[in-house]
């Protein structure tokens, strides 16, 4: 049996990570749960070939329709993320690898590749399980605070590049 659906307009909210949708009741026509599932294209520098990356985020099951007095009426709302501090949740932050290989003198910023042609990007896994890219010009999560186990051979900047230096 097919799930009840509806595919609800949108609008992205100022507030960070919050966005309201609305499911008029002249669409309410199947009875059943609902779960809300968040697609999210955005303009993402250097992300494939169009600059558009697609988040997928699922809320799980929010409501159910029911045929019967049990249910409520008018304009409800539901909020899934009462706590409003999803920007503080980093689980674990890493590099698309562990080695990187630089000429002397050289630095790499995010996003480049070293000599070997290992792509730079750094990952932070937050605690819902979402990844995110690191995008020092657009970050909305923790302050990422980056240091080097020896910087007089590599340093790191506040944004993540790599500086190499004679040894």
């Amino acid at each position: 049996m097919m799930e009840p659906f509806y595919l609800a307009d949108s609008q992205v909210l100022h507030e960070t990570n919050t966005l309201t949708c609305m499911f008029p009741a002249v669409q309410q026509k199947f009875c059943g749960t609902y779960k809300l599932v968040v697609v999210l294209t955005v303009f993402e520098q250097g992300w494939g070939r169009h600059n558009l990356r697609t988040y997928t985020i699922d809320r799980g099951d929010v409501f159910e329709l029911v045929d019967d007095d049990s249910g409520e009426s008018g304009n409800i709302i539901i909020n899934t993320d009462s706590t409003g501090a999803r920007e503080n949740v980093l689980a674990s932050v890493y590099a698309e690898s562990d080695d990187y290989l630089m000429a002397t003198r050289s630095r790499m910023m995010i996003g480049e590749h070293d000599v070997d042609g290992v792509d730079y990007y750094i990952y932070a896994k937050l605690k819902d399980g979402v990844v995110a890219l690191y995008n020092p010009s657009d970050w909305h999560f923790n302050e990422l605070i980056f240091s080097s186990s020896n910087p007089e051979v590599l340093s790191v900047g506040a944004d993540g590049t790599l500086y190499a230096y004679e040894i």
